[in-house]
């Protein structure tokens, strides 16, 4: 086989197996990796079509990650490898397809929707790692979010 032939292949096998490392299943469902988080503070914004989604936060190696899931009319957040749920909340007046803003800062995260808070609670420090999506979801935008200081001078250009 020549040389170049040979590259072919190892490129084609690397790309194809990526795209089978990039899917995961925990929390008894499928996710996808929609980004990676490279900061520990930062807001999602997250497109929803169907009322059956779920999204996880910093999803890292050791498997600790902040899964929110919305089944039937409650979203809730829960952590990997501790039992119970974190926050539930109800949310019967939701419409679908739907955009949820997700906060996540140093000891907390916050769910808004419509102009309003849908739930927040104190976490252990949800921060850097992948964002995972299942479901008819998907992330539009993310954005780091970094601390204010009395230094902050936000009149220079």
């Amino acid at each position: 086989m020549k040389p170049y032939m040979m590259k072919r292949i190892v490129f084609l096998v690397a790309i194809c197996s990526y795209g089978l490392l990039a899917d995961m299943t925990f929390a008894g469902r499928q996710f996808k990796t929609a980004r990676s988080a490279r900061h520990d503070n930062y807001v999602i914004d997250v497109k929803a079509e169907q009322p059956d989604f779920a999204v996880a936060l910093g999803v890292a190696k050791e498997g600790q990650c902040a899964v929110l899931q919305h089944k039937g009319k409650t979203l809730k957040i829960s952590k990997l490898g501790v039992k119970g749920d974190l926050a539930v909340a109800d949310v019967r007046d939701l419409k679908f397809p739907c955009t949820f803003t997700i906060r996540n800062g140093d000891h907390s995260i916050e769910v808004l929707a419509n102009g309003r808070s849908l739930l927040r609670t104190m976490t252990d420090g949800i921060g850097k790692g992948d964002i995972a999506v299942s479901g008819d979801a998907s992330v539009t935008s993310y954005q780091r979010l970094g601390h204010f200081v009395f230094g902050d001078d936000f009149m220079r250009t």
